[in-house]
Parts: C-alpha cells; structure tokens; sequence
C-alpha cells in the first residue's frame, strides 16, 4: 500500500467543510504554509440543508438526484455529495468541521479542531503565555460572530439557520436593505469592532513582535486575519482604519508566500468551478 508520503497517495488528513472560508481558511493556511498534503473536501451550502436532511433519515429522494462540482485532483480540493459523506453527518451529529487524520482519528468542533492543528503543527506558540493569547484572540472572533447572530430573524435570515455561525456575515451581506440590516451595521462599525478591534490590537502591540503572541506564528492570527477579511468584504471595508497595526499585520500574513499561492489558487477555482469563497 502507498503511504501518505508518496506522490500519488491520498493524504492522511481529510478536511471536511463547507465551500467558503468560515472557520475552516485558517485550517486550510495551517496546513498549507507547512506543506502538508490533505484533502479538502467541501459541501456545497446551497445543498446543505438537504443534505442534513438526508443525513438524519428524513426526506425522500436518493444522494444521486444532488449534482456535484469538479474535483481539483492536483490540490485535493472537491466539492462531496456522496453517501459516505452523509454517513459521517449523521454519526457526527451533522456539524462541520470534520478532520479526519489517518483512518481511525476524528475530530469535531471548530476550536478543537483548530488547537489540535495548532499543536501538531506548531501554530500554537512556544510558551504557554503564547499559546493563552492565541487561544483568546481566537475566542474573541468566535464570540463576535456569535454577536452578530443576535440579528438573525431582524436584519437578516439564514437559509442555513442551523450553521448560521458560520455564515452568518454572507447571510447579512446577502439580505435586502431594512432598517434592522442598517442597524445591525451601525451596531458593528460603532460599537463592536471599535471594541473588539480596540482589544485585538491591544494585544498584538503588547506582545512586542509581529504577531498576536510576539514573534511566533500562532493560529490567532490566521483565524484573526481571516475574519479581518470576512467583514472587510461583507459588512465594513473600513473596519481597519482606526487600527494601524492589525492592518499591517494583516499585510504580514498576506505576505507569506505559501499563502499568497493559496489565495491565488482558490480566486482560480472559485472562478472555474464557482466555488464561493466568502463567508
């Protein structure tokens, strides 16, 4: 049998996600900047909802009536809609995202998911000092997403009501124009990312480098950056522009070369295969 580490083996680490950034970019830059081979398989989250229905036993119709997208053999990337992958919805209680290393080990759960990557491959500091301020700054940006999921019902609704966490900013840049979505907006660019942003910054000044944690790469500030990006697209372009130091770290991250390849590879894909990368 090949092994994992042979060209044309499947890699040991199968990723399993929606088709947009979410929580799962982060996971995917880990992974990339040090060049370790995975799967990347997504859901299409226009199907999800059927899928999940199907996934717990309910509904009719058969996994082949679902139409599927292009696999990308060369990055690993494709889009599944196969019973295998129905399967593994429902014994993992229809949540992503799903890491599987090698054949026996899984993982649920964003942030679990996220640490456990974090360690294993070194994103996760040197010190514990370093690793406690990873782990805060990436619990701030979950915790503002699940700010933002107050509005939900008011300023805009979910057709993923289930996963609304991670979509819910490519639920509100998606919703029409209200009073309630000016709120919402009002509320973030006021209120919450003069906050957050305030804290986030705080933080990284503190620590006396160029990243979260002070010199050292940590997950914090992927998952940071990523959700820098998220809003800057969806809610606010000008959410930095009080804060000159996330901005340059933000430039910082974009600058290191395994992610410059990544973006550039994923803009191609989602242009060829109109995979959504935003959300």
């Amino acid at each position: 049998m090949p092994t994992s580490t042979e060209p044309d083996a499947e890699p040991d680490l199968r990723l399993i996600y929606f088709d947009i950034r979410g929580f799962a970019e982060p996971l995917r830059w880990m992974l990339t900047i040090r060049g370790v081979r995975f799967v990347d398989e997504r859901i299409p989250l226009d199907a999800w909802a059927s899928q999940r229905k199907r996934s717990s036993g309910g509904g009719g119709g058969g996994v082949g009536n679902l139409t599927t997208k292009p696999t990308d053999a060369k990055s690993k990337r494709k889009n599944s809609l196969n019973t295998a992958t129905l399967m593994r919805f429902k014994k993992f209680v229809g949540q992503l995202p799903i890491l599987y290393d090698g054949e026996d080990f899984v993982l649920t759960q964003t942030l679990t998911v996220m640490r456990y990557l974090a360690r294993k491959y070194g994103f996760n500091g040197v010190t514990e000092l370093e690793e406690a301020k990873a782990d805060e700054v990436a619990d701030l940006v979950y915790d503002l997403r699940l700010r933002a999921m107050d509005y939900e019902g008011s300023a805009f609704t979910s057709a993923t009501p289930d996963v609304v966490r991670h979509t819910v900013f490519r639920d509100f840049a998606n919703a029409p124009e209200s009073k309630a979505k000016e709120k919402m907006r009002e509320d973030f660019i006021t209120m919450y990312f003069p906050l957050y942003f305030s804290k986030f910054a705080s933080i990284l000044e503190s620590s006396g480098g160029n990243y979260i944690a002070g010199e050292n790469l940590t997950y914090g500030d992927l998952t940071l950056i990523n959700f820098i990006e998220v809003v800057e697209t969806l809610l606010d372009p000008n959410c930095l522009a009080e804060f000159p130091t996330l901005r340059a770290l933000k430039e910082r991250i974009f600058a290191i070369p395994e992610i410059v390849q990544w973006r550039q590879d994923q803009k191609a894909a989602s242009e060829e295969y109109g995979f959504p990368e935003t959300g």
